[in-house]
């Protein structure tokens, strides 16, 4: 089957064409231009990354520090209450002696 085409636009890129010598100079400093921000850009984000990778570690052993103070404060609040248990048999045993 044949499909009749009247009137079709085809996209400059599928047509030849020359540049002036000026033109192609400019478009060649707009390429060297855009290649140079790229890796300038490139660079940035490399660097970029890296620093937030070195704060993550941080973050993670400020993390693994905090668990461990954390655990360290619960078992402190374990020691006061057995002190304060003991203390408060001793007082009983006493007062219970003294006044019977």
């Amino acid at each position: 089957m044949e499909q009749k085409v009247c009137c079709s636009f085809q996209p400059i890129r599928d047509e030849p064409y020359v540049l002036f010598r000026k033109q192609q100079n400019t478009m060649n400093q707009i390429k060297e231009m855009k290649t140079a921000k790229e890796a300038h850009w490139k660079c940035e984000v490399a660097e970029l990354k890296a620093e937030r990778d070195v704060i993550k570690m941080e973050r993670d052993v400020l993390k693994t520090k905090e668990i461990e103070k954390k655990t360290e404060l619960h078992s402190l609040l374990i020691k006061i209450v057995r002190l304060k248990r003991n203390m408060m048999n001793v007082i009983s045993n006493i007062l219970i002696s003294l006044f019977g």
